[in-house]
């Protein structure tokens, strides 16, 4: 227990903070550049820091973490960079100095990973002006997926209006005739696993199409996937009512996988 004067860590007050997380798949990191271009982006434009250049900021934060090493000595573990504010508590603070940000990484046993997930759905909390960024603040995204996991699911899967967009943690991609769909609409984070399985189709010739889905729809699609950089390509058994085929996702995820290795 910590009872005193409040200290100046804005991430712990007002969860101001951004970060990426990955695994490690034999001490290898699908699409690692992505991540740090994702969490410059983040950084930047949370923390007013626009003049930083990329290398900069990788020499600031990343290159003291000794991340190549990390890798070798933890070769299939969930890794989180995380970077915060440690000095001035005011709400108008507006831009930071590197000196003020501090870089922390977590490193442990990746998370079981289920066989199929079943989705609730429910509308999202965040407007169509929300802008996506990964942020230490979960709460709206925790809060509605232990609500749908009181209901019996694994998770939520956010909509607006008749749109869906995505899950607490995870994009999607659905298959029709085997061609592959994915959710298009204003706020959805676009996960580094979407852009990398995206560049893999292109590579098989899988057609595959970014669009609005809409929920009237979704009794059309054969097979859901869930995507992120930690659990990879998860299988969607159910949303609400509407049931898929779950059969395809091993040999998927191997041969995208095989494929985004040999791209780093």
């Amino acid at each position: 227990m910590y009872i005193g004067e409040m200290r100046n860590l804005r991430h712990e007050l007002y969860g101001e903070s951004v970060f990426t997380s990955f695994r490690t798949f034999e001490a290898s990191v699908l699409g690692l550049n992505k991540h740090f271009e994702r969490l410059y982006n983040s950084v930047t434009l949370c923390y007013g820091l626009r003049h930083i250049d990329p290398k900069t900021f990788n020499e600031y934060f990343l290159e003291r973490l000794s991340l190549a090493s990390q890798f070798q000595k933890y070769p299939n573990h969930y890794f989180r960079i995380s970077i915060f504010s440690n000095g001035d508590k005011s709400l108008s603070k507006k831009n930071f100095g590197l000196g003020e940000l501090e870089v922390d990484l977590k490193i442990s046993k990746l998370p079981e990973k289920k066989a199929s997930l079943k989705l609730k759905t429910f509308q999202s909390p965040y407007s169509e002006h929300y802008i996506p960024l990964k942020t230490g603040s979960y709460f709206q995204s925790l809060y509605f997926k232990r609500l749908a996991m009181s209901k019996g699911h694994d998770d939520v899967l956010f909509m607006r209006d008749d749109l869906i967009l995505e899950t607490s943690t995870s994009n999607l991609v659905l298959f029709k005739n085997a061609q592959a769909f994915f959710p298009e609409a204003k706020g959805i984070l676009a996960g580094v696993t979407t852009s990398l399985l995206q560049k893999y189709f292109q590579s098989v010739n899988v057609s595959y199409t970014q669009m609005p889905i809409q929920y009237a729809s979704l009794q059309d699609f054969d097979e859901v996937f869930a995507l992120n950089a930690v659990r990879g390509l998860t299988p969607v058994l159910k949303i609400d009512d509407n049931e898929f085929v779950v059969n395809g996702q091993k040999e998927l995820e191997k041969k995208f996988v095989e494929f985004a290795k040999d791209d780093l």
